[in-house]
């Protein structure tokens, strides 16, 4: 079953573009419901619809009810997959979010709250990151920056290569490859008043890189695919690092920031200052307004608690 589910993650990264968080969330769901189905001395090709109804049961009380969703619809995935392969005939589950209810009873999703910070923190933020010029730091004001000021997730920011950045143009490119439906999943963005502060980062990144080299200094090939935001140790800085890096910098200017609430921010800000639901939508790369409305939802409660 190993290499099924091996073949499966290949499947997710050529065909799907997940990005490396949610490929391995998929296949540790998939691991998961292989290891309960083994318990039940049978294996995932004899699944039946009872079976996946046992297994939401079985795992209801111990895990949030978004978790749960994801597991389910992991399973309709890697079922659908696996009957175009062959290696089953049918699926125990329907595929696609409101199809799966048809036949599995799911718990269900709380939408989570869009909690925002204040402008005066991210500021606060930013002039503490801002406060030393070594490589790293440099890096970290410009991760902040580009989160604070655009609304970037940190898992794009962390894919991102040296080469999606365009100073002639004063754009860079986001690849936003768990946006399964749509149309272009890379968006550009007009770097123009930070331009300063990403020109200097990638001149000290390219120098950085080519330390030793005969190679000349520019942001032209053999360096383009090379990533933007790296460790210490020169590997690609893990999100975990990002979080850490950001909750330090924070707590030395006093404050308690998140990327997650630097994304926040920025939306509720944007729709404050007379943006359209749909272009928000657009620029946060969601997959439909009714996620990006729940910002809506945030300014609705704050006014309310304003009034009381």
């Amino acid at each position: 079953m190993q290499e099924k589910i091996k073949e499966f993650g290949e499947y997710l990264l050529g065909k799907r573009h997940l990005s490396k968080n949610t490929h391995r969330c998929y296949l540790s769901d998939l691991e998961y419901f292989d290891s309960f189905m083994y318990k039940r001395g049978q294996n995932c090709w004899e699944a039946t619809t009872e079976d996946v109804q046992w297994f939401v049961d079985e795992i209801k009380d111990s895990l949030k009810s978004s978790t749960i969703n994801r597991k389910v619809a992991t399973l309709a995935t890697f079922f659908q997959w696996a009957v175009q392969q062959g290696h089953i005939t049918q699926s125990p589950i329907h595929h696609g979010f409101r199809r799966i209810r048809d036949n599995i009873n799911l718990p269900p999703i709380q939408r989570q709250k869009r909690i925002a910070t204040s402008e005066a923190d991210v500021q606060s933020l930013l002039q503490n990151v801002a406060s030393n010029d070594d490589i790293l730091t440099q890096r970290d004001h410009l991760l902040v920056t580009l989160m604070a000021h655009y609304g970037i997730r940190a898992s794009e920011l962390q894919e991102s290569q040296i080469g999606d950045v365009d100073l002639s143009r004063n754009m860079m490119s986001i690849h936003r490859k768990h946006v399964i439906n749509a149309k272009d999943k890379t968006i550009k963005i007009d770097i123009s008043p930070i331009r300063e502060l990403v020109e200097n980062y990638l001149t000290n990144r390219c120098a950085q890189l080519m330390k030793g080299s005969d190679l000349t200094l520019s942001l032209d090939m053999p360096i383009r695919d090379t990533l933007m935001f790296v460790n210490k140790h020169g590997a690609q800085i893990s999100l975990r690092s990002i979080r850490r890096r950001i909750a330090a910098h924070a707590a030395r200017a006093g404050v308690k920031i998140s990327p997650t609430q630097l994304r926040h921010t920025y939306a509720i800000n944007q729709l404050k200052r007379g943006t359209t639901l749909r272009d928000l939508k657009e620029r946060l790369g969601h997959v439909s307004t009714g996620i990006t409305r729940a910002y809506l939802d945030a300014i609705k409660e704050e006014s309310e608690a304003l009034t009381v």
